[in-house]
Order: structure tokens, then sequence, then C-alpha cells
């Protein structure tokens, strides 16, 4: 059957969410001269790996952008790069012929700067170049200084510190496994005693913190030693955002282990209304 366009100058804009397998009948009929597949990946952890819906009746992929999709319904929760994000740009060989770019479709962006931060900075790297990865501590602390500076024109060894403590548990610098976005604030939720470990809306993650809380608090502690330090630092809208990010953060996670005592245990409800 004859391939369908509209003109030389339109192209067909296809989005590709998990599998759609009717959608490699939509692109049997379409000139692949003229189709573009926007690829979801939940967590930009599966180097372009594709499915049926970027692929014609015969197996042949369609041209495709790597889209993120890493934050649902603009949640809050603070949550980073796995070690695969860090090695962003590379891409499947098989497929670099039909790769076009990548994109960003989050439902929200206020929160995790530096990932976005991160992912662009990868994204313009040539694909397949081993030597841009961030794959060792020392690239990344080297990237880090150059983004904190960026960030706030300053930087020092408390900022340091925090961001090491960042790294070790919301960022989650060695995580591997893939997860739907951050994990979600519990003060959102209505009240429960059922939350234990459990997702606040019904598509988010079921596991609960990657990471034992309690570490994130000295990183906490060094943000405010830098603005004991420096106050004016407070002025500063990326440092304010960043700041206020992490200590919203300890709070939900100091309400969701709340929450976990006070479904087990009669004397946690009873300090809880003290």
């Amino acid at each position: 059957t004859q391939k369908k366009y509209f003109g030389p100058n339109v192209t067909w804009l296809l989005q590709a969410w998990q599998i759609n397998e009717s959608q490699r009948f939509v692109i049997q009929g379409l000139d692949k001269e003229h189709i573009l597949v926007e690829v979801l990946d939940k967590n930009m952890g599966n180097n372009g790996g594709l499915g049926s819906d970027v692929r014609d009746g015969d197996g042949n992929i369609a041209p495709f952008i790597w889209t993120e999709v890493a934050n649902f319904g603009g949640n809050t929760g603070m949550r980073g790069f796995d070690t695969r994000v860090r090695k962003l740009n590379n891409i499947n060989t098989s497929q670099v012929s039909v790769f076009s770019g990548y994109g960003f479709l989050s439902e929200g962006f206020e929160t995790n700067p530096l990932m976005y931060d991160m992912m662009l900075e990868q994204m313009a790297k040539t694909p397949n170049d081993a030597s841009t990865y961030l794959d060792t501590d020392a690239k990344m602390a080297s990237y880090l200084e150059a983004y904190r500076l960026r960030r706030y024109g300053y930087t020092d060894s408390d900022l340091r510190s925090a961001y090491e403590s960042m790294l070790a548990t919301v960022w989650h610098q060695k995580a591997t496994s893939p997860q739907e976005g951050c994990v979600e604030n519990i003060l959102c939720a209505l009240p429960s005693t059922s939350l234990r470990g459990a997702s606040v809306s019904s598509w988010g993650p079921k596991t609960g913190t990657e990471y034992d809380p309690a570490l994130l608090f000295p990183g906490a502690d060094r943000f405010l030693a830098v603005v004991a330090t420096k106050p004016d630092l407070l002025d500063l809208p990326t440092f304010r955002h960043d700041f206020i990010d992490l200590f919203l953060q300890l709070l939900g996670d100091r309400a969701r282990q709340i929450n976990e005592d006070c479904a087990t245990s009669q004397k946690a409800r009873d300090q809880f209304r003290k």
C-alpha cells in the first residue's frame, strides 16, 4: 500500500509509552521519512530500549527521540539519577542511525534541578563517547564542583559535604533499579493507617524511600552551616530553592516514619496527639 504523508514539510509526531501494539500498524502505513516517535522512558535507564510501538510490522525502527518522563503529576520529592543516567549518551549502536535526539516530558520541573542539568550536559555529548561519561567518583566530584559554582556562584567544604550526603541518599547515586518517579510525600495522602511503604497515588512507587532517611540529616546540617557562614546566599533564588527542597524532603521522610509508628503503636499515636 502507498505510504501516506501530508506534504514534504510535515512530520507525523507519535508518542510511545510502554507498549502500544496497534501503533506498529500506524507506522507501517506511513513514510518513515515523515515520522518522529517520542519514546517516553520513565527513568532514562533503558539506553534507548525500544518496544514494538516504535517499529513497523516488519520490525523496522522509525526515527525517534528519547524523552524522559521522570516526574509524574508534578511531585515534589527529591530524586536524582542512577548510574545509567550518568552515561546518558550511551546509545544502542544498532539504533544510532534513527536516533534523532532527546526531549523532556516531565509533568513537573520544579524539583531536582541537578538531574536536569546533568541530563542536558550529557545530551550535548557525542553519542557513545565514553570519555564524557560521569562514571567515576572523580568525574562526579569535578562536575558537581562546577555545578555549584554555576548555580550559586560559590562553593566550600560544607557544600561539598552536603552534596555528598545527598548523593548517598536521596539522589541515590549508586541505584541501578528503575523507578517511576520520586518517592511521594506522604503528607499529600489522605490520612490512613495502611500507607506504610505504599504510594500516595495509585501509580507512585510502592517501596518507600530507597535510603536511610537518617543519613540525609548530615547534609541538612552542612547546608545550615553554609547559611551561618554566608547568610546572603538565601537571597539567591537558586540556593533558596535547593535549601527549601532539602528540608521539605526531610519533613516528608519524617512524616512517613511517624505514620508507620502510629499505624502500629498506640503509644506513638498518643505521643502524636500531644
